[in-house]
């Protein structure tokens, strides 16, 4: 099954101070001169109440040995989240985006996943609970909308775990796992326009959002290098170029 089709429980669909891409001293005889502006991602002050212990990566880094292709086949994941490892979201229902890295290829078939959402304090999972995804077959950046409704200004952690257990390697389980933390503010009304929401996250520091609107216009418009150049910036931002290909984007497909 197609990862992009499961809608029962999840929806993977797919964020400068500008308003639209803004193209500076540009010479028509020849568009490589244009200089873009870039989104300027405007992080908040750290919450007084954000929770220790967070920190990018965890879980993510080594190989993830899965012999899902006949052979071996090593990969990676990577939460586009920035460095301090939370962020803020608009949405009831926040889409976040992870980077997969197969260091071997490419997998044959999807490699299964489980995603959830917790509330921090508690520690109750929020339902649907555990939902099963499959991952793209090919390395690049990917979202995962969670269908769990989010209450504002509480605490929540994200998780996507993948089951690395190797069947050749008997029945012993093993698992790598990357994780976030997620802090929802109502926020009304929300600006019209794709570029114009892009500018009122990036400014108000709502991470996820700018991210996933970032994400949706490089996709769901003709990839041209202002696109780029936001998405760029982003990820620049969080400190995750050193880490992921910017322009391995897997867009949805209908």
């Amino acid at each position: 099954m197609d990862y992009l089709k499961l809608t029962s429980a999840i929806i993977l669909g797919f964020t400068s101070p500008i308003l639209s891409p803004l193209l500076v001293g540009a010479n028509p005889q020849n568009p490589e001169s244009v200089e873009i502006a870039q989104v300027n991602f405007k992080q908040p002050p750290p919450h007084p109440d954000v929770p220790p212990g967070t920190v990018r990566g965890t879980g993510s880094r080594g190989n993830c040995p899965i012999a899902a292709s006949g052979q071996g086949l090593g990969i990676s994941l990577t939460p586009l989240i920035p460095a301090e490892g939370w962020g803020k979201t608009a949405s009831e229902s926040p889409t976040v985006w992870v980077y997969v890295s197969y260091n071997n290829g490419a997998g044959e078939t999807p490699i299964t996943g489980e995603i959830s959402l917790e509330e921090i304090g508690t520690n109750r999972r929020l339902p649907p609970g555990k939902v099963s995804i499959s991952l793209p077959t090919q390395s690049g950046a990917f979202p995962i909308t969670f269908t769990s409704s989010l209450e504002p200004n509480k605490w929540y952690r994200w998780y996507l775990v993948v089951d690395c257990s190797n069947p050749e390697d008997g029945p012993t389980p093993s698992f790598s796992s990357v994780e976030g933390l997620i802090y929802p503010e109502a926020i009304s009304p929300l600006p019209a326009t794709p570029q114009d929401r892009l500018q009122f996250y990036a400014e108000d520091g709502f991470w996820y959002d700018a991210i996933n609107e970032a994400g949706n216009i490089y996709c769901s418009q003709q990839p041209n290098r202002a696109n780029l150049a936001d998405w760029e910036s982003l990820l620049k931002y969080g400190e995750l170029l050193n880490e992921v290909n910017p322009k391995s984007l897997i867009c949805p497909t209908e």
